[in-house]
């Protein structure tokens, strides 16, 4: 045979990168926003290119050790970042500072209060994500558009 059963798909190398240095896929902010040394190796997997690959299998790179694997790859990695986050702050209905009218008003039950109190903490922990991960790329060499 060919080594690969029929309808078996051969694992995408970002794939096989992360199960092989036991790294997952789901991972969260903490309340300070900033992103831990596994979601950042996470994604510095998931956006390795084949340059960044072939460099990962000649010098052994281990991503749990948090080392930026090239300054393209911790670009491309906090990016990815940056526009999860920004598209998940996108898909609240209402912005910070709308929500923060809207508490104001006397008339809100005790369940809408809690509801947006727990929608602007949310926003507030994917704002200091974004702030983090600006902070991390300015570290990176990167230029100021990257937020843009």
């Amino acid at each position: 045979g060919s080594g690969a059963g029929e309808g078996e798909e051969k694992e995408p190398p970002a794939v096989a990168l992360l199960r092989q240095s036991g790294l997952c896929t789901e991972h969260w902010l903490p309340i300070s926003g900033q992103p831990s040394a596994q979601l950042l190796a996470a994604l510095r997997c998931c956006v390795a290119d084949e340059e960044n690959l072939r460099q990962i299998r000649s010098e052994g790179w281990n991503p749990r050790l948090a080392q930026p694997l090239s300054p393209d790859n911790e670009r491309r990695a906090l990016a990815a970042l940056r526009d999860t986050l920004q598209g998940l702050l996108e898909a609240f209905p209402t912005t910070e500072e709308e929500l923060l009218l809207q508490l104001g008003e006397e008339t809100l039950s005790e369940g809408q209060r809690l509801a947006m109190n727990f929608r602007l903490s949310q926003q507030r922990i994917l704002l200091r994500g974004l702030a983090a991960i600006s902070s991390l790329h300015s570290t990176t060499g990167g230029g100021a558009e990257f937020m843009e």
